[in-house]
């Protein structure tokens, strides 16, 4: 039901503009709403929506080359769609379990980041890493998609919110 976009943004760069964004991108942390969704939906795909996520992993070096990073899921609005015929409350919050999905690894790999000191240095380490949480990430949407019938099973959809839920209070404390 869905694409998924992945992409590896780096930088060496003051933290507080890593992740400058333009109109076109929504960062996690507030509900998806039908606006959100504004590409025209392929003709030839049967789906009832396409949600477009990507993780952004930005970095900066400090005055004693120590990375601090930044990783954050964002939607791309514009290669993101939802058929007018499934604009229900139920297609777009299997959507935003897609993009809770994403969030979830992108703090998770913040997480990861953050235990170990990295130097510019070590970019094919953290390329590496980034490629490990990306590959997971990936699995466990198709996952949701397969075991919820694309939202449609009702019963599977409940109990993934449920685990959704539970894996994003894990992952805000684990930030604290």
């Amino acid at each position: 039901m869905r694409k998924l976009a992945i992409i590896l943004f780096v930088s060496v760069a003051a933290e507080s503009n890593l992740f400058a964004q333009d109109d076109a991108s929504i960062e996690w942390g507030r509900p998806v709403m039908y606006g959100d969704f504004e590409a025209t939906p392929n003709a030839k795909d049967t789906a009832a929506a396409n949600i477009s996520v990507t993780i952004l992993l930005g970095y900066s070096a400090g005055r004693d080359g120590t990375l601090a990073f930044k990783v954050v899921a964002v939607m791309d609005k514009r290669e993101s769609w939802i058929r007018e015929a499934f604009k229900t409350e139920a297609v777009l919050k299997h959507e935003q379990g897609h993009f809770d999905i994403a969030h979830i690894f992108a703090k998770q790999l913040e997480t990861e980041l953050k235990s170990t000191a990295y130097t510019n240095k070590e970019v094919k380490t953290l390329n590496a890493l980034y490629n490990t949480f990306l590959e997971k990430m990936n699995n466990l949407q198709l996952r949701y998609d397969k075991e919820t019938k694309g939202g449609l099973d009702s019963g599977a959809q409940r109990r993934w919110q449920k685990y959704i839920e539970a894996e994003i209070m894990l992952v805000e404390e684990n930030q604290r």
